[in-house]
């Protein structure tokens, strides 16, 4: 929800800086042909614009949650280890069985479930490359 807000008003702060410029450039007659504004309308999309900002919105969400994510699997794992070879009493107390995990139908793909499964797929990539580097 909050993400959508922040978008929208990423949105109507861009609207208002377009047509504001443009206001100034027909105040300041530096556009030849005012009647022309057709071409301005084309170019800048309410849709493309959404497009764009949705994108990095997207790949800045994705990138802040692999970095998170990285690091918690590197603490994890040298937690483990530093556990399992300094108190092994211990660590047979806190060790799990492997579970199995079942892939869900994926039944509509929303710019959000989109994400999300990219954002699983790399962090199971990650976090196997982890375990292999530190085992």
């Amino acid at each position: 929800m909050i993400l959508i807000i922040i978008i929208f008003l990423i949105a109507i702060i861009s609207a208002f800086i377009i047509t504001a410029y443009r206001a100034w450039q027909i105040r300041t007659l530096r556009v030849k042909n005012v009647e022309n504004s057709t071409d301005i309308t084309e170019k800048f999309l309410f849709r493309n614009i959404e497009k764009i900002v949705l994108f990095l919105v997207k790949n800045l969400v994705i990138g802040l949650v692999l970095i998170v994510v990285k690091y918690w699997f590197l603490m994890v794992t040298k937690t483990k280890k530093w556990l399992e070879e300094s108190w092994p009493k211990v660590h047979k107390i806190f060790k799990r069985k492997p579970e199995e995990v079942e892939e869900r139908a994926i039944k509509s793909y929303s710019f959000m479930r989109r994400i999300i499964l990219e954002l699983r797929s790399k962090i199971r990539k990650m976090k196997e490359t982890i375990k292999r580097d530190h085992e």
